[in-house]
């Protein structure tokens, strides 16, 4: 498989894959990061460095995002990087 310049890859299969990426993406929420995310996020880097732990801002700006808009749970890789941080749940995959 090769990319080209649109991104797609051409494997003989463009137009089908590129259909079913658009339908997995369908069944996402996309959350928009606002300025109330931002605020909790800058709380959750509070919390954490209070408590003696370093968060990344990457990690920071999710939890903002899924606090701002009362997601309570997150599936993640990196579930060190979540923990304790009050009103999410973290489940590592």
């Amino acid at each position: 498989m090769f990319p080209n310049p649109s991104g797609e890859y051409l494997n003989g299969k463009t137009e089908a894959n590129s259909q079913r990426l658009k339908e997995i993406i369908r069944m996402f929420t996309i959350l928009d990061h606002t300025a109330r995310a931002a605020d909790f996020g800058a709380a959750a880097q509070r919390n954490r460095m209070a408590a003696g732990r370093m968060i990344s801002m990457e990690n920071a700006l999710i939890a903002g995002t899924l606090l701002a808009h009362d997601v309570e749970r997150i599936i993640t890789r990196d579930a060190r990087g979540f923990e304790g941080i009050e009103g999410i749940e973290v489940i590592e995959y």
